[in-house]
Order: structure tokens, then sequence, then C-alpha cells
């Protein structure tokens, strides 16, 4: 996420969302002035914070990070009650490599539970493979047990690959109508690395990629947003 938090609250207000998830998220780190950035935003948002730590940089032993935590993130609205959360992490090839991981929460929205899943995938081929073989079974369970969830997030994946097309064959993606799909880089997106996906019988009106300057300026990957038929 971007040093500068501003443009990353300005972004989220104009949307209005009930739930946000977020990739690349620090906490108390040196880079990024020790601010907790899911709290912060949370607070000039009026949203609740919920935040899964990946990295532990201290343990971690990365020749420029030496303290603070780094990983995924959600906010939601007060008005969404939350029944469950739940933390998994991915395979990676070697013990060198960033570890992966789902963050997984169910709430409660007006008497129907549902599951909402964010990740962030290895940039690395054979890892973004496993990666996403490990959430093709993750997600054929949280579908069939659970019912009706979204998994979203930064898949750096084209999504040509086998194992892309097996994760479409127990979700559905949604597609951007009417906007450009591509979604890296920011000022300039070519790549379309972004995406949400809905299953259990759950439905949605077709996503956005959200362009503006303050997007734009925000992260190196543009937001998409989409609506859900509860």
């Amino acid at each position: 996420m971007a040093p500068s938090l501003e443009d990353v609250v300005n972004v989220i207000e104009n949307t209005g969302a009930d739930v946000v998830a977020l990739q690349e998220v620090d906490v108390n780190c040196p880079r990024t002035d020790r601010v907790n950035q899911v709290e912060e935003i949370g607070r000039r948002l009026g949203m609740t914070p919920h935040f899964f730590s990946l990295v532990d940089w201290a343990q971690f032993e990365h020749p420029r990070e030496n303290e603070g935590l780094y990983g995924l993130a959600f906010l939601s609205r007060m008005n969404l009650r939350l029944l469950d959360l739940n933390q998994v992490h991915l395979p990676v090839v070697s013990p060198l490599s960033e570890p992966r991981g789902v963050f997984q929460m169910q709430f409660d929205w007006e008497g129907k539970p549902f599951s909402i899943l964010n990740t962030h995938l290895s940039v690395q081929r054979r890892e973004n493979i496993l990666q996403i073989e490990a959430l093709h079974e993750l997600m054929q369970q949280v579908c069939s047990e659970r019912g009706p969830c979204v998994l979203m997030g930064d898949f750096n994946s084209p999504g040509r690959t086998r194992a892309m097309k097996r994760l479409r064959s127990v979700m559905q993606e949604c597609i951007p109508r009417g906007s450009p799909r591509s979604t890296f880089p920011s000022r300039f997106p070519m790549l379309q690395l972004d995406r949400i996906f809905t299953g259990g019988g759950l439905e949605s009106y077709p996503s956005q990629v959200l362009i503006s300057p303050s997007a734009r300026k925000a992260s190196d990957h543009l937001p998409i947003q989409v609506e859900l038929k509860l």
C-alpha cells in the first residue's frame, strides 16, 4: 500500500463499500512510519479493521526490514455482525519465499450468513499454480459447507492457466462490463491481476475497475468493486 493513506481513504470513501479487502498492509513498519495502516484507515472511515499477519519482519530476516507486521486486511461496516474468522496459509516452494495466505471471514447480513475471503498470491509461476490449486480445494469446501461466498484479491495470474480454469469450475468470476479489466500497473494498466469470484449460490452485478486520479495514486493496482445480490 502507499506510504500516504489519504488517497486510499478517499478511494474507499467514494465507493461506499460495506466490506473492503486490502493486500500488502503494513502494521508498525519503519518503512511506513510505524503506522498501523488498517486501524488508521478504519478510524478515518468509521469502519471495523481486521488484520491477518503473514510476515513478522523480526522473524523473517529481511535485509531491509527488521520490525513490524505485513499481511492482509478487511474493513467492514458496523452493521455487519462477524460470525467467524479463519486464517489459512498457502503452499510455498522455499523457506525463503514470501508467506502467502487467505483471510476468511463470515458475516451475518440481515439474518443471512455469507463468507468473504481475501488473498494475495505469489508472482512466481510455480508457487502461483500451487496456491491457486490450494484455493480451488478450499473454495470447494467453503462453497459446499458455508454457502454464499466471495473470493477476491491479487491473484498475480493472467487467468489463462489450467489452475485458474479449475477455480472457475467452482466459482463464477465477476467480469467487469463497461470498464477496462486490466488493473496493473495502475497508471498504465496492462494486466488483469486482481479478481473477484462468487460461489455458493451468491449472485452479483458486473464488477467495475475503478479508475480515478486518487485510485492511480493510492496503489500500484487499481481497485475493483462489485455489488452483491444478497
